[in-house]
């Protein structure tokens, strides 16, 4: 009798189990949906319906990092941007790429004067005279003052 009871008591267990996983996974998937809804709206992001289900993991993968990282209070906090929903590489893509107005290297203009071996800034007041810093290690703060004094 003793076994049929500890295994009926088993059985409620597992049915519980099984009941408060599904009931779980249907809530995180709802909030899941719902977060994904406003970050579309919010940046006014529109996907055809094949790259919807990638767009959305991403968002979420994304997610997930953030709220890792801020749960470790390691003295700044993430936030979801409008690029939650690419990929590392795309990201890494979208930012390094250049600009269509930027002015490269081989777009300068020719010209026919010579290059000279050095030049001296200071005759043409781009810099001043060296300053004594001291032993302070503050190096940053000398040419940024410069830069707003210029």
């Amino acid at each position: 009798m003793q076994s049929k009871t500890g295994c009926g008591t088993k059985v409620i267990v597992v049915v519980f189990l099984l009941f408060y996983t599904s009931h779980t996974s249907n809530v995180q998937n709802l909030v899941s949906t719902g977060l994904w809804n406003e970050y579309k709206g919010k940046y006014n992001l529109k996907f055809s319906p094949s790259e919807e289900a990638e767009r959305r993991d991403l968002f979420l993968d994304n997610l997930r990092f953030i709220e890792e990282v801020n749960a470790r209070n390691e003295g700044f906090t993430l936030a979801m941007n409008e690029y939650g929903h690419m990929s590392p590489s795309e990201l890494t893509m979208r930012t390094l790429m250049r600009r269509s107005g930027e002015l490269r290297l081989d777009d300068a203009p020719a010209t026919d004067s010579p290059v000279r071996k050095s030049i001296d800034w200071r005759t043409h007041n781009v810099v001043s005279r060296v300053k004594n810093q001291g032993i302070c290690g503050s190096c940053y703060a000398f040419s940024g003052v410069h830069v707003d004094f210029t």
